[in-house]
């Protein structure tokens, strides 16, 4: 499943390359924001979808998941993308503490209650 969005935001990247933001946007829309990329809304879009492709994406790194062993560490998800959930399941294997805070999709740190969650974690540590 990891490598099936690796392999989604790969060919995004490449057509952004080649000059075609909105297809880039077409494939990242639904899997980082939800909903499908749409002509109508592009030019409201548009920044933000050359915004995010700007970012490296997270991988490539080498960094193993057992790095966060005996690191105290907080997963939050909005519950909402398979693909986080995944991963966030790899980092609880190696210790750490998940919490899902759903209703704000690819900004759980927008949720209400996403202070608290983190106060309450540093807390325990």
């Amino acid at each position: 499943m990891i490598e099936d969005h690796i392999d989604a935001i790969t060919r995004a990247r490449a057509l952004s390359r080649s000059g075609d933001l909105f297809g880039y946007w077409s494939i990242v829309r639904p899997l980082m924001f939800g909903g499908p990329a749409d002509r109508s809304r592009w030019d409201e879009e548009r920044e933000t979808a050359a915004r995010f492709e700007a970012k490296q994406p997270p991988w490539g790194f080498g960094v193993a998941s057992s790095a966060i062993v005996g690191v105290p560490t907080l997963v939050i998800t909005g519950g909402w993308n398979a693909e986080y959930e995944t991963i966030a399941g790899v980092l609880i294997e190696e210790g750490a503490t998940h919490v899902q805070l759903r209703g704000n999709h690819h900004r759980p740190q927008d949720h209400p209650g996403f202070a608290d969650t983190v106060n309450q974690f540093l807390t325990s540590v």
